[in-house]
Formats: structure tokens, C-alpha cells, sequence
């Protein structure tokens, strides 16, 4: 289970026009049937604004997108999944200080993922 899925494009698009907090609430209160925290929707709304710009720094636009994907057998979400079929550099350090720790982690998992697809 997964509360969003979109094309990296798509993702950034969301995310400029306000959109993605949103997308996922709904997701969220359709798929579990209740209500997100405001608390969650301020994060969802803060740190997937940096992972955007990440994402569209380095014109990773073709990527895929899934955001708080739930682990089978277990109560725990990854806050997202990005991945391509494409060759792809990244540096995980050129993500950018002011980048929320949720954007961070994304980062990392980004860039691991392209390496080990490599």
C-alpha cells in the first residue's frame, strides 16, 4: 500500500501548486479510514517542497514517485521511493543544508537506489 504514486514530473508539479498534501490526505483518509494529523499534513506539505527541488535541481524528472509506502508485515511507512530505469548520478551530498531531514532521507535512498541499479 502506497499513498501516492506519480512520474517525477508529475511529483514536482504537485508539489508547486499545492497539491500534494492534499492528494495525500485524501489518499490517506480513503485507504485507512481516518484522519491525518495536522501535524503529518504540515510535514507532508514542508519537506516534500525540498524533495521537489531536489528532484527538479537535478532534472530528475523522469523518475517514479511513491510516497509513504507501508512495509509488508509491519505498522511502518518509508516517507518515499524514487526510482528509474535510466543511468543516473546523483551526490547525496550536494543536497542542499536547508533540505528537511525527510528530504535527506529521500536523498539517500535516491542515491542509493541509483547506485545499486548501476
Amino acid at each position: 500500500m502506497y499513498l501516492y504514486s506519480a512520474a517525477g514530473i508529475l511529483f514536482i508539479e504537485d508539489v508547486l501548486l499545492n497539491r500534494i498534501a492534499e492528494k495525500l490526505r485524501i489518499s490517506f483518509a480513503d485507504q485507512l479510514d481516518r484522519n491525518v494529523s495536522p501535524g503529518e499534513l504540515n510535514a507532508w506539505r514542508n519537506s516534500l517542497q525540498s524533495f521537489a527541488h531536489v528532484l527538479s535541481h537535478y532534472s530528475l524528472t523522469n523518475v517514479g514517485v511513491v510516497l509513504e509506502m507501508q512495509l509488508p508485515l509491519t505498522s511502518k511507512r518509508l516517507d518515499c521511493v524514487s526510482q528509474s530505469r535510466e543511468r543516473l548520478t546523483f551526490a547525496p551530498s550536494s543536497v542542499p543544508p536547508s533540505a528537511s531531514s525527510s528530504s535527506r532521507r529521500c536523498a539517500s535512498v535516491l542515491s542509493a537506489s541509483f547506485r545499486s541499479a548501476c
